[in-house]
This record gives structure tokens, C-alpha cells and sequence, in this order.
């Protein structure tokens, strides 16, 4: 029969618990919740209803350019959660019929496994790019690149603190809260430096020390 789902009565926690729940409609009739959100209801015609919230991925990354639907997506709050439970299965590594025919599909539209790693990426890419234009990596506190230096100086701040003697006797504390693939991708940047540059005022104070 035809399985008529209202937009505004669907839990999102049931598209999740269901999510392989066959759903058929009229032939013909395709009224995507993503496209439409405005519809007072709407008919699908989808073999399960994992298509049925692939789809409406498809249709966020067409509008939007990415699949980073937010967790709490006020237009469409069963996606926000959907997208987040396909993350925690594929890091569970639960295993299902369809896992490896659903890790393709997700993969093929440019879903992200790891929001924290693309983030960094996205971070570090801003880096490399401010160097290659100025040639150094102090990145200024203000401006457009005030974002980019609190990230930096974060970094420069934890790595500092690992490899400091007083705080760290033995090899097994270093890098604690940087990964060494992210160390090692910093310093591949050229002219990249572990040290925060100092402040104007510092600096004079320790050139005055000096003279």
C-alpha cells in the first residue's frame, strides 16, 4: 500500500530505528522533505528509508556544497541526526546487509567520516596558504586571520607544553594532545616554528636586556 509520512509528526528517532523500512508511493510522485520543507506533507517512493534520507543528503549538498548537515538543523532535524548516526555506526564498525554498499554511496557524494580531522585539514590548508603567501607562519591577531592565529597558537601552546622537562619525564607524554601525523604535516610547512613569536613589548624588553 501507499504510506503516507507527514514532515511535521515524523520523530527522527524513528527514521533512525526504522531506517530499512520499505516505503512505496505512487508511481511518479517524488516530494523530497529537502526540497520542499514547506509541504504540509509529502508521498515517497523509496526502497527503504535509507535511500529516502540519502536522498535528502544529496539534496542538502546540492544546495549547500557539503554533507556537514548540523546536528541540531532546525529545517530538517531528522537529517541532522541521521547524518550523525551514520558517522557513530561507521565508527563502531557495526556491521550490516548493506555496510559496504552504504560507506560507498556516502563516500561518493564527499561525506565526512571525522568532522574533528576535517576541520584540522581545513585549518591547516588556511596555514599553508598564509605561508606560501608571506612566507612565514606568524599569522597576526587580527583581521581575517585571527581565527587561524587562536588555532595556531593553541597548537604551539600544547606542543610546547609536552615537550617541556619539567613536565615530561619520559617519551610516552609527548604529543598528548597533538597527533605526530599533525606534527609532522606543521613542520613540513616551510619556515614554520614551534615557538609563539613574541609580543612587541617583549621583544624590546628582552632587546633591552641585551644592550
Amino acid at each position: 500500500g501507499t504510506h503516507v509520512i507527514h514532515s511535521r509528526s515524523t520523530s527522527p528517532s524513528d527514521v533512525i530505528a526504522t531506517e530499512d523500512e520499505t516505503i512505496t508511493s505512487h508511481e511518479g510522485e517524488n516530494m523530497e522533505e529537502e526540497q520542499n520543507p514547506s509541504q504540509p506533507m509529502y508521498i515517497v517512493e523509496y526502497r527503504d528509508k535509507w535511500k529516502y534520507m540519502y536522498d535528502q543528503l544529496c539534496a542538502y549538498k546540492a544546495r549547500n556544497g557539503h554533507c556537514l548537515v548540523p546536528r541540531e538543523y532546525a529545517q530538517n532535524k531528522s537529517l541532522g541526526i541521521w547524518v550523525v548516526h551514520q558517522r557513530k555506526l561507521h565508527k563502531k564498525k557495526k556491521p550490516h546487509l548493506d555496510s559496504s554498499y552504504r560507506i560507498q554511496k556516502l563516500n561518493d557524494i564527499g561525506f565526512v567520516w571525522n568532522t574533528r580531522e576535517h576541520s584540522w585539514m581545513k585549518m591547516y590548508e588556511e596555514l599553508k596558504s598564509f605561508q606560501q603567501n608571506h612566507k612565514h607562519t606568524i599569522v597576526p591577531q587580527r583581521g581575517t586571520s585571527k581565527q587561524l592565529s587562536r588555532w595556531l597558537d593553541v597548537h604551539r601552546r600544547e606542543y610546547n607544553a609536552s615537550m617541556d622537562t619539567t613536565r615530561c619525564h619520559d617519551d610516552k607524554c609527548k604529543h598528548v594532545q597533538l597527533s605526530e601525523e599533525h606534527v609532522r604535516l606543521l613542520e613540513q610547512i616551510p619556515n614554520f616554528i614551534w615557538q609563539k613569536p613574541l609580543k612587541r613589548s617583549e621583544w624590546n624588553i628582552h632587546f633591552q636586556q641585551l644592550i
